[in-house]
């Protein structure tokens, strides 16, 4: 079994400054991503050896990520890239899956940097090809160079929608409309809170205007009420929302496309941590459940800790500069760095971190989701897509049931496919807080089992093995 001082799972923004950090004390790092390049989502980097058309603002975070990424280049620092961590045991062990490799790798400090999923918002037709998330359509378009359709509606919530229209008018498609269900004229009450983070607003602006040059139509206090097609989509429906999201009835209209891109924000990717004996918590304003830490990033487990999206969305900046206080405290507890060294540069990060979550909290009041975007969803939507398990089916099944959602995911499979309940899981449990009348607070967090990711079954083979000659 391989042993390391500390070892982080995931090579994104967080996990990248965390590694940095703790290997610039002089503490032996293992970093661990699933991809074959490290960067995550954000700082994504070409496939090795791919070529492609280009153009010269879809490689500005690929840049960024590469200097980020030459902290990493440490003779303490291993890069385990294709590599899984699917199960977590006790005494911060790893279980791992390289390709059809099964290998076991335990550390002193565990840093949990899994990131976010994006959170889906079922709505009629969500289900035909050619509807994609905003994450599917980056990869398609930075990382593949391929455009899934020709006109292209965006439509949800959130500055993510700008970022990709913009990537998808550079691209060359014919972006049919930008539908965001938040106001902008909201934004206007945030100014304060706003203030000494004029980047990111600038940067807003300009996808703005780039949107506007290109002629492109922004409705904002709009949402996507359906999507129609025969065998894959065909037009979305528009229609105006009220302060609450609720659509306004005689508001609709229709866009003929032949993709829909559809962006509600992200969820926390918590499976490894829960599954780890994290506590955690219900926090709508970061995403939905999170691991309990303090302000070192340690949660309940003591050497564990998280940092970036797991932790509560809030994006790159905040994921960053909670990477380095993770990294930086790991490293004091293991001795490599002393106390009063350690605390001058937390200091510093928690000023900025404070600034930061200002900046959070005013994006949260300007775009965050609204009660009635739940209502888009009708009785015979389909909300688990693994197991094809319906709005109604689900209804049903909490209302036969106690305050349980293991019990629901047994009368009707929900959650029980191939994403054991990432993408469906969150709103199963808003459908059951509706029927019972309570806060999703109050319903337990579905349990964990692993694998937490898909596995060569070969792998599991050998972890059997390994396991019975253990014994």
């Amino acid at each position: 079994m391989q042993e390391t001082d500390v070892a982080i799972v995931g090579a994104g923004p967080a996990g990248l400054a965390a590694a940095r950090e703790a290997s610039q004390a002089g503490a032996k790092v293992v970093l661990i991503d699933q991809y074959l390049r490290p960067g995550g989502q954000y700082f994504r980097q070409l496939p090795p050896g791919f070529t492609g058309n280009s153009r010269p603002d879809w490689g500005e975070d690929e840049e960024k990520g590469s200097l980020l990424l030459q902290g990493t280049t440490s003779e303490r620092i291993e890069l385990l890239t294709d590599t899984v961590a699917f199960s977590i045991y006790g005494d911060k062990t790893l279980a791992l899956a390289r390709q059809n490799h099964f290998f076991q790798l335990r550390a002193q400090k565990l840093i949990l940097a899994t990131g976010a999923y994006e959170r889906p918002v079922p709505f009629p037709g969500w289900t035909l090809p050619g509807v994609l998330s905003a994450g599917a359509m980056q990869t398609l378009v930075k990382i593949q160079r391929v455009l899934p359709g020709r006109r292209i509606v965006v439509a949800g919530a959130g500055p993510l929608l700008y970022v990709v229209a913009a990537m998808l008018v550079d691209a060359g498609a014919d972006v049919g409309a930008v539908v965001d269900a938040a106001r902008l004229r909201r934004g206007w009450r945030q100014i304060p809170r706003l203030w000494r983070h004029w980047q990111p607003l600038l940067q807003g602006m300009e996808y703005l205007k780039q949107l506007r040059d290109a002629g492109v139509p922004v409705l904002t206090g709009h949402t996507i009420l359906r999507a129609e097609g025969e065998e894959k989509v065909q037009r979305a429906v528009i229609v105006e929302v009220d302060n609450e999201w609720r659509p306004v009835p005689g508001t609709e209209r229709s866009y003929d496309l032949d993709a829909l891109c559809v962006s509600f924000g992200f969820l926390p990717s918590t499976e490894l941590a829960r599954l780890a004996g994290c506590n955690v918590v219900y926090r709508p304003d970061l995403g939905g459940f999170v691991p309990e830490h303090n302000q070192e990033m340690e949660t309940s487990l003591a050497g564990v800790f998280v940092a970036g999206e797991v932790a509560g969305i809030g994006g790159a900046g905040i994921a960053m500069v909670q990477g380095r206080i993770a990294g930086i405290v790991a490293a004091r507890q293991l001795g490599h760095i002393n106390a009063d060294a350690a605390e001058k540069q937390l200091a510093s990060a928690r000023k900025e971190l404070a600034g930061l979550e200002t900046f959070r909290e005013a994006m949260n009041e300007m775009v965050g989701l609204r009660p009635a975007v739940w209502e888009l969803m009708q009785d015979d939507t389909i909300v688990c897509r693994c197991q094809e398990v319906t709005k109604a089916e689900l209804r049903d099944a909490a209302r036969a049931s106690t305050l349980s959602a293991r019990e629901v995911k047994l009368r009707t499979w929900a959650g029980m496919g191939p994403c054991q309940g990432r993408f469906c899981g969150d709103v199963i449990l808003r459908i059951m807080a509706e029927e019972k009348g309570v806060a999703i607070d109050q319903i337990p967090a579905p349990r964990v089992r692993p694998p937490v990711h898909t596995v060569p079954l070969a792998a599991l083979a050998q972890e059997l093995e390994e396991s019975d000659e253990g014994e």
